[in-house]
């Protein structure tokens, strides 16, 4: 099945690259822009695809079908493009110095200040935050253009903008929880659970999956097991990621050891 899941990820990877340059030329706005879309789009090209693929296999499995419908790609397409504006801010909180395999993004749009040092990381840090709510909406935009009945597209928006919201209110509880000492009685295996499900969980396979039983036109029943399953996998997930992000050899992780120390995070 791990195989069946990446079988996929060329396509969408020249998918997912496409649409950030039709979006660079249906809407040309300043010279400048190639030097942030350029990296931004070799960023989102460079990690495993897991997301949107997770989408593409799932959503053909439950349709009974061995590849996936033509509407099913716009909808990993976007979920690619969102997923890395979510790392691409949480880099910038967490002031990360490695992100799948090379330097940050707002590490790499320092690059372009011209002004005095002491703002250059701010710099690339704005820079950054801006890049990513540009991915926001490339990806709303695949969407929207996606070849599907008027109320699945509606379901597919609403399932993408409930997402991010409660992603965003969870990444807010992490960093009010990392201002905190250990000691503090709300620090409890429970609170951090509940953080890691309403982000990791969330946007690496409850999002995904869900996508997937939209597109399928699936029951409740088959939505109700797809969000339990994706919120399982999703602890796991981060539950191994924080190891490998404390104990882990950057030069096989892609990324920072000290990040998530120098953060407190819990």
């Amino acid at each position: 099945m791990s195989l069946a899941v990446f079988q996929h990820t060329s396509e969408l990877a020249e998918r997912t690259a496409a649409a950030i340059t039709d979006f660079q030329r249906d809407y040309p706005q300043f010279s400048f822009d190639e030097q942030l879309l350029k990296p931004a789009s070799r960023f989102v090209t460079r990690g495993k695809l897991f997301r949107g693929s997770v989408c593409l296999t799932v959503s053909a499995a439950l349709s009974g079908q061995h590849q996936p419908s033509s509407a099913a790609w716009p909808a990993a397409v976007a979920l690619e493009l969102a997923g890395s504006a979510i790392l691409m801010q949480d880099d910038v909180m967490d002031n990360a110095l490695l992100r799948r395999d090379e330097t940050t993004l707002h590490r790499v749009y320092q690059q372009h200040w011209q002004g005095a040092e002491v703002d250059k990381a701010r710099f690339g840090e704005s820079m950054s935050v801006c890049v990513s709510d540009t991915l926001f909406f490339v990806a709303t935009q695949q969407l929207a253009k996606a070849p599907v009945d008027d109320a699945v597209r509606i379901q597919l928006l609403s399932a993408m903008s409930e997402q991010i919201a409660t992603l965003a209110l969870a990444q807010a509880e992490e960093l009010r929880m990392s201002a905190l000492p250990l000691t503090d009685p709300s620090i409890t295996e429970e609170s951090i659970t509940q953080v890691i499900v309403g982000k990791t969980a969330r946007y690496t396979a409850m999002w995904p999956l869900e996508f997937a039983g939209i597109l399928a036109l699936a029951g409740v029943e088959t939505m109700t097991a797809l969000r339990e399953f994706g919120k399982l996998m999703g602890i796991i997930f981060q539950i191994s990621d924080d190891r490998l992000g404390l104990f882990g050899d950057p030069a096989i992780t892609g990324k920072d050891a000290d990040s998530d120390a120098k953060t407190a995070k819990k």
